[in-house]
């Protein structure tokens, strides 16, 4: 920036030695011709201000030259790391690209093993459930089916002792009745 307003400075004062030694030529154009020898020192003299005016103006545009070179070579220079830093962000966008591919890629492939894994887990936790609950339940029919059977033979037990006693009790009847028809 400094550079910059520093060039611009010297653009005005060149500017400015233009301008002076366009005037000065302009003077000596209208000057009279020269008649006597003090005019002809004060036109050398004219002329040599002029001749340094015009060499320091000559040196300035040189300098001024030299500084916009130096200027269009930075831009050079700054165009072209611009150019390579466009072409870095575009292979890092492409990078980032394939890595959101390969890891969209790898998340579906972990979903669907995962959904797959546990469909099978699942699977298998149902049958092994189905088979413990298959288990269980032949074990209490067999525990009730035994229990009824032992039910029943104590039933048939119990009806078997009850009508042994009836037997018992019609025949010590029959024979009250007997001795009492006997009496």
């Amino acid at each position: 920036m400094q550079s910059r307003t520093a060039s611009q400075q010297e653009m005005a004062v060149v500017t400015e030695h233009a301008r002076q030694f366009a005037e000065s030529i302009m003077n000596c154009r209208s000057s009279s011709a020269v008649q006597d020898g003090g005019q002809s020192t004060l036109l050398t003299s004219r002329v040599d201000a002029l001749e340094d005016s015009v060499q320091d103006l000559h040196r300035q545009m040189g300098s001024i030259n030299n500084k916009m070179d130096t200027f269009e070579t930075t831009m050079a220079a700054i165009h072209d790391q611009l150019k390579a830093m466009k072409e870095s962000n575009d292979k890092i966008t492409t990078q980032m690209t394939n890595l959101e591919l390969s890891i969209n890629r790898e998340f579906t492939e972990m979903e669907s093993s995962l959904e797959s894994s546990l469909d099978s887990r699942f699977t298998k936790m149902n049958t092994q459930i189905t088979k413990m609950m298959n288990k269980h339940m032949k074990k209490m029919d067999l525990s009730m089916t035994s229990r009824f059977q032992d039910m029943n033979s104590r039933v048939d037990g119990l009806r078997s002792d009850m009508n042994s006693r009836f037997e018992e009790m019609t025949q010590k009847n029959d024979k009250t009745s007997i001795k009492m028809e006997a009496l």
